[in-house]
């Protein structure tokens, strides 16, 4: 999609309706340029940001960092993960209980138990919790989020402020 004009237009008082002459309209051209979103990985740690890289199992209660990293944003963008949520599989079903973790806003859902997400720069994200089950029953765990590009404004990067309670 592409926006050639852009019209602004400012009514201080409105008395009665009347026809806008386009002439009396300033129009500005807005820059029209593509910008290629930054290539990101996703790798689950062992302990923090810079541990080993999971490949295997993991046992209850080991200390985990999920990790998202982007290549460099140009200064123009800074990552929001949100929506994240876990589930005992993958597979979409009736049967298979899904509970989100951290809303569409970036915040713990529940935070004495998954903290809020931390950033340690625009564009890396990183979640530190212990490995858990939903269900006694079940030996494994789906974690799903999905990663937004917010474009920054006057060089900063503007997420959602999540209480800490």
């Amino acid at each position: 999609m592409s926006i050639k004009k852009c019209f602004v237009i400012v009514l201080l008082a409105v008395l009665k309706v009347a026809a806008i002459d386009e002439q009396q309209i300033e129009v500005s051209e807005l820059p029209a340029a593509r910008f290629e979103p930054p290539k990101c990985d996703y790798t689950v740690r062992r302990g923090g940001p810079d541990g080993k890289v999971i490949d295997g199992r993991v046992s209850i209660g080991d200390p985990l960092y999920h990790r998202w990293s982007c290549a460099s944003t140009g200064g123009i963008y800074c990552i929001m993960v949100h929506s994240c949520s876990i589930s005992h599989s993958s597979i979409e079903s009736a049967k298979n209980k899904r509970v989100e973790i951290i809303d569409e806003f970036g915040c713990s859902v529940y935070p004495e138990l998954v903290p809020n997400m931390d950033y340690p720069t625009e564009a890396d994200a990183g979640l530190k919790v212990n490995a858990f089950l939903i269900d006694i029953d079940q030996i494994s765990l789906a974690f799903k989020c999905s990663l937004k590009f917010l474009v920054k404004q006057d060089g900063f990067c503007r997420r959602p402020k999540c209480s800490r309670r």
